[in-house]
């Protein structure tokens, strides 16, 4: 007898969906709350009214330029209030606002322009990243415009927009198809968009370049339905009001940062907080106490950053209860962090975020109101308006039963596609047809997880991240639970490391507290290996009264909380975890770096 499916849209309020484009929904949102402040940076103030007048004097200025609807606009910018306008004229115009990471490569900023045939390329005069210098962009629009000029045409920039965000730059390009952002934006102010063709909710406006679990990176295609619907579901979830304070911690050029910051505050009139462009966490902290941000979002490597400002003298009075809501996301947040939040910040009331950018992007958060238990460990319930189902790994048309794992597919706001690929789009989404003839679009996640009969959506790990030792499924963040409860650790990453006896076994790779000293004096050098680059080896004498950790230590952590197959074989001290602009750990980096440290170090060995 089958166990019963769970309610996966157990949500009790049910907000109505959108059927109407971004561009009018802010027109609503103007003409009641014209007044309120919409966004604020360190040097600008905008309210609704002068965000839609000065959003449409920038959707005008990409017409002069030629620019019509349904021409590919891209975007390298950091999180500033130019970029929010770019971001709206583009939604308005009908220009495709295509996404770039500002960290890309000049080659990788090409290939984008090149994937997409982009017409126009808006991007800032310096390059601001994470606790960076700050770089100027004339070497990248240099190679921007070489490709333009080659004669095989494949590259088709006809105007490129400069935003100036740091001091003159005496070597900034000169070449016709540049503008400047402030002269098209004031030379344009008061008029009023008009597309030439009527838009419509279905219009695709926004391209996101992922790589996913590959190296070859795809541009989800987006509409308005589907990122506003997500928008609207989230915040009602949050109880989003014209008070709530946003503080802009997740990049715009990411789908989260548009859904879950841009449309989220603007459907509700509240106020977004932009403390700088590229992620700081002492200045975002700070924006978060002055501002009495409400609403905080992130991943678990930026709380990580908050809480080890927490007792720093500037915030260390400071209680944080003014923090109602938002999410953790993009990433697996271990218990153990979480109980540090929660006691160490207050922020019991932040839950739990799971999607992905193909689902526009979110698919199950927990909220406030949720079960302390239940954000220890799940990612809360699938949200309105989408469905959650479990399918077998290899059959999905095979849905498994409650408590059982499998591949998460998801169904509701989902992407159009992948931009001119239909083999991957194809491979990505399955279609079944009820019994009644309704066909449904299932986006395979690649991820593993399970429901409960409350509709709790736990998962487990991406389904290439999961270790199998000998046949065993080893799931890594039960593994890095433990070891971030150790003393020394503070934080961890586990990856499968390629093994002839068992296939995979546990490889850690382990961050130091401050203050932590490592001794190997009990360890073999091949089951422990440092690659840090600040660091060198270091015995229990160097101590000097501080924290003392050994990889046998580390170890037993490990044995006695856990199975024995679970104990990491080979330990890796690192300086820091790779992680992408928006916090993910990229465990296939890791797993590379591990592999070729014992590949050098058992050939070092060989030779002894």
């Amino acid at each position: 007898m089958s166990t019963p499916s769970p309610n996966t849209e157990q949500m009790t309020s049910q907000p109505a969906i959108l059927d109407q484009t971004i561009g009018s929904r802010l027109k609503e949102t103007v003409g009641q709350h014209p007044d309120r402040l919409a966004v604020k940076s360190t040097t600008l103030r905008l309210t609704y009214r002068e965000l839609d007048e000065q959003s449409d004097a920038l959707a005008a200025a990409l017409q002069a330029l030629g620019i019509q609807a349904g021409d590919r606009v891209a975007c390298s910018l950091g999180t500033s209030i130019a970029h929010l306008l770019v971001i709206y004229a583009c939604f308005k115009s009908g220009a495709i606002l295509t996404s770039l990471n500002p960290s890309y490569t000049s080659q990788q900023v090409v290939s984008a322009l090149r994937h997409v045939d982009v017409r126009c390329y808006i991007a800032s005069s310096d390059i601001l990243l994470p606790y960076k210098a700050p770089v100027s962009s004339s070497t990248l629009l240099k190679s921007v415009f070489a490709a333009c000029d080659q004669d095989d045409g494949q590259v088709s920039v006809s105007s490129v927009i400069v935003v100036s965000n740091g001091a003159p730059n005496e070597q900034a390009i000169q070449d016709s198809r540049v503008w400047a952002f402030e002269g098209l934006l004031e030379a344009h102010r008061g008029r009023v968009v008009e597309p030439a063709t009527k838009l419509h909710q279905d219009d695709t406006i926004s391209l996101q370049f992922t790589s996913g679990t590959t190296s070859l990176p795809k541009a989800v295609a987006l509409d308005h339905w589907s990122i506003l619907n997500n928008a609207n579901v989230v915040s009602h979830l949050w109880e989003t009001t014209c008070e709530d304070v946003f503080v802009c911690t997740v990049p715009l050029y990411h789908t989260t940062g548009i859904t879950a910051l841009v449309l989220a505050a603007m459907l509700h009139g509240a106020c977004l907080s932009m403390p700088c462009e590229a992620f700081n966490a002492q200045q975002m902290l700070r924006a978060v106490v002055e501002d009495r941000c409400t609403i905080l979002h992130g991943v678990p490597t930026m709380f990580q950053a908050f809480v080890r400002l927490r007792y720093s003298p500037e915030f260390a009075a400071h209680d944080f209860s003014h923090i109602r809501t938002g999410f953790i996301g993009a990433a697996p947040i271990v218990s153990s962090l979480r109980e540090k939040l929660n006691q160490q910040l207050n922020l019991s009331g932040i839950g739990n975020a799971y999607g992905m950018t193909e689902t526009c992007p979110a698919v199950a958060v927990s909220t406030r109101k949720d079960p302390d238990e239940q954000k220890f460990y799940s990612v809360g319930r699938p949200i309105p308006h989408a469905t959650v189902r479990i399918a077998a790994r290899d059959d999905p048309h095979q849905t498994l039963n409650v408590g059982e794992r499998g591949e998460v597919l998801v169904a509701g706001m989902l992407m159009k596609e992948y931009w001119g690929d239909p083999e991957r789009t194809a491979a990505a989404i399955t279609t079944t047809v009820s019994d009644d003839g309704i066909k449904t679009r299932w986006m395979h996640t690649g991820d593993e997880g399970v429901l409960d009969m409350q509709g709790f959506l736990t998962v487990t790990g991406r389904i290439k991240d999961i270790i199998i030792r000998g046949g065993e499924n080893i799931y890594p963040p039960e593994v890095e639970n433990v070891l971030m409860q150790c003393p020394g650790i503070e934080s961890v990453a586990v990856v499968g490391i390629d093994d002839e006896a068992y296939g995979e076994v546990v490889g850690a790779f382990i961050v130091l507290t401050i203050g932590t000293v490592i001794s190997l004096i009990e360890d073999t050098k091949s089951d422990c290996i440092d690659l840090r680059q600040t660091t060198g080896l270091q015995t229990a004498n160097d101590a000097s009264g501080s924290v003392v950790l050994t990889a046998a230590k580390a170890r037993e952590w490990v044995r006695t909380r856990l199975s024995h197959h679970l104990v990491p074989k080979y330990i890796f001290l690192v300086d820091e975890l790779p992680t992408t602009p928006t916090g993910k750990i990229e465990k296939h980096k890791l797993r590379t770096q591990g592999c070729a440290a014992l590949a050098i170090t058992g050939a070092i060995a060989s030779e002894r």
